[in-house]
């Protein structure tokens, strides 16, 4: 559905704010399909960006990306310092994903992207 859009519309930039959100209690009760849905979403959408050849996707990420003990203020390189906080892991990780999908493509095919992490 993605793919069908951006060939349709051709916007020259794609902002990928959606996600699948609920707070602690969510986050516990429904991890699966809270990691799932958000690494498809984001997934989809850089996918359909780079087959529609957009110049720059950016892509929200989250402070719930960040290892559980982040010394604050936290900094970007900071990411990749340990594992999320556990109830905030599956959505942390699923858009850490997305950050790894970002820079791949970036690599091997020069797609253009930003990612911008919440708090």
């Amino acid at each position: 559905m993605a793919e069908r859009l951006l060939a349709q519309v051709k916007p020259s930039h794609v902002i990928h704010l959606a996600a699948r959100v609920g707070g602690i209690g969510y986050n516990q009760a429904e991890p699966a399909p809270l990691f799932l849905d958000n690494l498809q979403m984001g997934l989809n959408v850089i996918e359909a960006a780079r087959a529609a050849g957009v110049e720059k996707t950016t892509i929200l990420g989250t402070v719930c990306s960040y290892p559980k003990f982040t010394p604050v203020p936290f900094r970007e390189e900071s990411i990749w310092d340990g594992y999320p906080e556990e109830t905030n892991a599956p959505y942390g990780i699923a858009k850490k994903a997305l950050l790894v999908h970002a820079q791949v493509n970036h690599q091997q095919y020069d797609q253009k992207f930003a990612f911008v992490s919440s708090g």
